[in-house]
């Protein structure tokens, strides 16, 4: 491989570490990679580099990724994931494993209770906005799915899997319309709201 490509190849490859970290450092890199080529030549720069690549690119891609609110998100998901499934398990039948992955999700929520308070009290109008959009979309939501229970139970043809969908979607509505509506009201408009709250 010619010099010219070798470092054209590696210009290509510096684009997949994050945008932040190429402004700062893409032009250290290719400096980096171009006294390697004069002092160990073309092979050994393109396979240092190489083992580089693979080694930082996944580490600086994911600590771009779980940034704190990136991290909380996650968190919020997974918990609010293992509640749900806690209350749709025995649904299925699965009667043993609903409190297990309800402890599961209460466990999570206890051990970072810190972390969650204060991404819920960090002020902020469109989060706040957001989650009570979300709270009422996920009741409407449950509304819809009382109802069609409410037509499946009267269709006298209806199979189990018939009732079984609308109890779980309603379920996991009204977990999640809870969540959103609790969020949304501890979530100050503004710092004049959590400095009042303090």
């Amino acid at each position: 491989m010619s010099t010219s490509l070798a470092r054209r190849v590696y210009e290509l490859l510096i684009r997949l570490y994050p945008p932040a970290f190429r402004r700062e450092f893409a032009n250290d890199m290719l400096l980096i990679f171009d006294a390697l080529v004069e002092d160990r030549g073309t092979l050994t720069a393109a396979s240092r580099t190489s083992l580089d690549l693979v080694v930082t690119v996944p580490r600086y891609r994911l600590e771009t990724v779980m940034t704190d609110s990136r991290s909380t998100q996650v968190l919020t998901t997974a918990i609010a994931g293992l509640l749900v499934l806690g209350f749709l398990s025995p649904m299925a039948g699965l009667l043993w494993l609903g409190p297990l992955f309800v402890l599961a999700g209460l466990g999570l929520m206890i051990a970072n209770r810190t972390r969650l308070a204060h991404a819920i009290r960090t002020p902020d109008s469109s989060a706040r906005r957001r989650r009570l959009r979300l709270s009422a979309l996920s009741a409407a939501v449950f509304a819809i799915a009382v109802v069609g229970y409410g037509i499946v139970i009267w269709d006298e043809t209806a199979s189990s899997l018939g009732l079984l969908l609308p109890s779980a979607f309603g379920t996991a509505a009204l977990i999640c319309s809870a969540w959103f509506l609790v969020a949304g009201l501890l979530t100050p408009r503004n710092t004049t709201a959590v400095a009042a709250g303090r």
